[in-house]
Parts: structure tokens; sequence; C-alpha cells
């Protein structure tokens, strides 16, 4: 529920530190720059950023972003729970355990993946069960693709239509140099990197096996995190 005790202060990292306070526990907030920084307020770690927002109707919007990937997104009215999942997140407690303290912290379906290092097979498993919250391509697509071994250890990206296999699982990716599928229409369509076409079927399951057929040796699986060598992406 939303807190009425502070709810006249415009300041959100004032707010936000103030109830921590009140916890017994200090919260390094920081504010940005700018006619936003009254109702913005950021957490940065070594593990990452966790920035809140407030909303006209008093709720909060928080964005959580490890490394290259964001992790989780939403809308929260909390402020206990914040300040406390604020905390936990400078402390480095993992997020299986702040998800398990606080149900309400929006995650994404693959976060605790992300985290955990096995994000390839959490984002299937995601995409496959038609998760909210996550990236979802042509469901007979990625069906198709999922029952191929060799795909299926690869990192799924789905976008504009197309899916596409990664060889790690955050931004910055490395060079694309696997082959994709696009929904046609009729059909369906595989493009080597550079949009050069392979060739068109008429099933997805076709489209997954061409795919595999001009994959190159020894690809996969993915690297979990980023790809070494590597600079962290602006977030």
């Amino acid at each position: 529920m939303n807190d009425p005790e502070g709810s006249d202060m415009t300041d959100l990292a004032a707010r936000l530190e103030q109830e921590g306070q009140r916890q017994g526990f200090s919260l390094p907030i920081h504010s940005p720059e700018g006619k936003y920084a009254a109702t913005n307020a950021f957490l940065e770690s070594d593990r990452g950023s966790f920035h809140v927002s407030t909303r006209a109707d008093g709720s909060f919007h928080v964005d959580l972003w490890l490394p290259g990937v964001q992790i989780g997104y939403g809308e929260v009215t909390d402020v206990s729970a914040l300040a406390t999942a604020l905390k936990g997140w400078q402390d480095g407690t993992p997020l299986r355990e702040l998800q398990e303290s606080w149900p309400g912290l929006p995650l994404t379906p693959n976060a605790i993946g992300h985290e955990e290092g096995h994000a390839v097979e959490a984002t299937w498993q995601a995409m496959l069960q038609r998760a909210r919250h996550i990236r979802l391509g042509d469901p007979d697509v990625t069906e198709a693709a999922s029952a191929q071994p060799r795909l299926r250890v690869l990192f799924p990206f789905p976008s504009h239509g197309t899916l596409a296999f990664l060889r790690a699982t955050r931004f910055p990716w490395p060079p694309n140099d696997l082959p994709s599928i696009a929904t046609s229409d009729p059909g369906f369509s595989v493009y080597a990197p550079g949009y050069e076409l392979i060739g068109k079927t008429e099933t997805p399951h076709e489209a997954a096996a061409l795919v595999v057929a001009h994959l190159p040796e020894n690809c996969g699986p993915a690297h979990e995190g980023l790809w070494p060598g590597a600079t962290e992406a602006a977030q």
C-alpha cells in the first residue's frame, strides 16, 4: 500500500533515504541532474543499477539492470518493501532471496537465470510458456527452434518478427555470425548475417533445420554473461 507518512516529500531520494533510516540502515541513493532530479533516484552497486521513479498516481516505477541486461521493471506501491529491496540490492542479496522476501518485486521471468548463470534455459522456458515481461516471438518458431538441440544451447533473441540466436546472454553482443528465422507471409525465411537470404520454407520446423544446417562448427553453448572482451553497455 502507499505510505502516507512522508508522502508530502517531493524529493524521491530523500524519501527513500528516510525510509531506510526508519528501518535502521543507510541507503546511498543518488539523483540524476536536471529537471527530473526530484522524481528519480538510483542505487549503483557492483551488481548493477536499481532505478526508481515516481509516478503521478503516487506509485513507483522500478528498473533493474545487471551489467548488459535488464532484469526487472514495473510498478510498485510499497515504499517500505522498496527500501528493503534497495538495501538487499546494495548488500548483494541473491535475487531469489529478494523475490522470496518480496514477491511484488517485478523481476523478468529469466532474471534469476541471468544472475545464477542459466539464462539460456530460463529464457527458452519463459518464451515457450509465453511469460509476461519478456521478448516473445512467433510461438511456432520458438517451439520449432527449441526442439533443435544445437539451437537450444544458444541464446534466443526475438525482435521485429525475427528470431536470432546469439553466442552470449548479455549486451553488447558478440559479432553476429549465425543465421536467423523471419516469419514471412506465407512461410518462413532464413537469413545469414547481413540479411542475405539462405532460403524459404513452408514450416517453422523446416526453417529451424535450415538454420542448423548453416551453423558454424563448434557453435555453442552460448556464453553466460558478457562476451569475453566486451565492455559493459551503457544503461
